[in-house]
């Protein structure tokens, strides 16, 4: 993630601090899918991380789109990144069977 902020990092100007704490929840999001490995079950997980991995991957592309060079295809393929991703995120949640009660206290 750092490395794509590195790349765009001169044309980011104000919005630097922004794009630095809209990575940092995609990586807190990407943790939490894989801490889930545990509780639920396996299906589920990898569901729901892949979902998020290629939700991750898409918006990645687009700010290299957006603040760096554009690349060929750019267009089709995040469309089909993000759409892949939101749909693999659904179908894990509701796949979601708990392995583990969690216990609130």
């Amino acid at each position: 993630m750092f490395v794509l902020v590195n790349e765009v990092y001169e044309k980011l100007g104000d919005q630097l601090i922004i794009i630095v704490i809209y990575f940092f929840i995609s990586i807190v999001l990407l943790a939490f899918a894989f801490v889930r490995k545990e509780f639920v079950c396996y299906k589920s997980y990898v569901l729901v991380f892949l979902g998020l991995l290629f939700f991750v991957i898409s918006e990645s592309m687009l700010v290299v789109k957006l603040y760096g060079n554009s690349f060929a295809f750019d267009g089709p393929t995040l469309l089909v990144l993000y759409e892949l991703g939101q749909y693999l995120f659904i179908l894990g949640v509701l796949e979601e069977v708990l392995i583990k009660p969690v216990e609130i206290d």
